[in-house]
């Protein structure tokens, strides 16, 4: 049996071990300012077998912070990322804003931030895209292009045991009720993205910022997945439509989905900064008149894009 096992040092960057005994491979890495304790997490996880893969579902602070301490731990471990996202990496201005961000991530826990910077470490040692596969033991992780949340996510599917891990293109889910859409650069890619994984009926998910679910759960994520997108793209452009300035449907929208469990996980400067891409995106790509303006459309994404 595969097993999911969360490996997470704190709440908001969320990692994964999957492993079958044979190979382990690791979704995402994670905070930067608590990788120290991701890295236990793993070793813990592990119990002395090795790492084979670190694979990176797109380039957010919170989901790279902590490879530079996991491959300090784990050399021979291989980091497998889009070719988009190993672009992300080398650029310094989107490495300031990952320090940043990660620093704000601590503040808000109640941390230090990472004594070192964690940026120096960012690097893939494999460029993958659709339809690639990555081997180890009795594991195949092949991978899936979904160009929605930033143009680098990719998600992975570990075909032998009927796992998918997602990206943030998938949505990001609150509670079993609730599912937020993550849309950041591209709306219809992202709808693609949802009902492609929906008509491949993955057994068991590993949902971005949550965690395992499985059989009926699954399936049922993924149609909320894919109705809160259609839901937060009428919403918005309904107000566009009926006049309403750029800010007022950016607070509107803040009202509807910077409540409850998303405080925990992700600070309000990241969730602001993904938030008007979006907005600015969707507006733009459903062919609304007046679309933002220069002042409004903001420059960065969480991660630099």
């Amino acid at each position: 049996m595969t097993e999911i096992t969360p490996v997470t040092g704190r709440r908001g960057g969320e990692c994964f071990l999957v492993s079958d005994g044979s190979a382990a491979f690791l979704v995402d890495t994670g905070y930067a300012f608590c990788a120290e304790e991701t890295v236990g997490n793993i070793e813990k996880a592990l119990g002395g077998r090795g790492l084979d893969y670190i694979l990176i579902t797109h380039s957010h602070y919170d989901h790279v912070g902590g490879l530079e301490r996991i491959k300090r731990r784990w050399p021979s471990a291989r980091t497998a990322a889009s070719r988009h996202a190993a672009d992300i990496f080398a650029r310094d201005g989107a490495r300031q804003l990952m320090r940043s961000l990660d620093a704000t991530a601590a503040e808000q826990k109640g941390c230090a931030p990472a004594a070192y910077d964690y940026t120096e470490g960012l690097a893939a040692d494999i460029i993958v895209g659709e339809g690639d596969e990555l081997k180890a033991g009795g594991m195949t992780a092949g991978v899936m292009n979904t160009p929605g949340h930033t143009r680098c996510s990719v998600n992975y599917y570990f075909k032998e045991a009927d796992i998918m891990a997602l990206s943030e293109t998938n949505g990001v889910r609150i509670s079993r009720e609730i599912v937020t859409p993550a849309f950041v650069v591209a709306y219809r890619i992202s709808l693609e993205a949802i009902e492609r994984a929906i008509s491949m009926s993955p057994g068991r998910l590993i949902v971005s910022h949550h965690g395992e679910v499985a059989g009926e759960e699954a399936a049922e994520f993924l149609d909320k997945a894919l109705a809160a997108a259609k839901d937060e793209a009428e919403f918005v452009m309904g107000m566009h439509r009926s006049g309403a300035a750029f800010e007022e449907i950016m607070k509107a929208c803040t009202e509807r989905h910077y409540k409850g469990r998303r405080k925990e996980y992700q600070p309000q400067s990241a969730f602001e900064m993904n938030q008007r891409a979006m907005l600015a995106k969707l507006i733009e790509e459903l062919g609304g008149e007046n679309a933002p303006s220069e002042a409004h459309r903001p420059r960065h994404n969480a991660s630099g894009l």
